[in-house]
């Protein structure tokens, strides 16, 4: 919610509904899958408003677009983490968690890209595989 206030938007009733429904769910989501779970609560919601809210959710940090899944999920890790960032997720469940990328990591996946003549912006790893529960 500061990172809301800190970039002068308000706290709306439809971020945070988008926001709980993330933050409840230790898989990725769809828009439409969001939608489906705010809308199945009783809250009112349409799909343009949440792809809205996504989008800026994702700008400040607070949400991670999956693109292997073509969905999103909750920042869990709260730090300045935004360009360097690594998610596992299940292909049985679903299930995507976060995890910190050391600087040195990243550093070295940088190294390569420029050295292939790519500048990258951002470094944003997605490991596909079998969660505990699910092996």
């Amino acid at each position: 919610m500061a990172s809301l206030r800190h970039s002068g938007l308000r706290i709306t009733t439809p971020r945070m509904l988008v926001l709980r429904a993330l933050a409840n769910s230790d898989q990725c989501l769809t828009a439409y899958g969001l939608h489906e779970r705010i809308t199945k609560d009783g809250a009112h919601i349409d799909v343009a408003s949440v792809y809205r809210i996504l989008t800026t959710l994702s700008e400040l940090g607070l949400v991670h677009r999956i693109g292997v899944l073509d969905g999103f999920t909750a920042c869990r890790q709260f730090h300045e983490h935004q360009d360097q960032v690594q998610h596992w997720v299940c292909q049985e469940c679903g299930k995507v968690v976060e995890v910190a990328m050391a600087h040195a990591e990243a550093e070295t996946l940088v190294g390569r890209a420029k050295q292939g003549g790519f500048v990258p912006k951002t470094v944003h790893v997605e490991v596909v595989g079998l969660c505990a529960q699910c092996q």
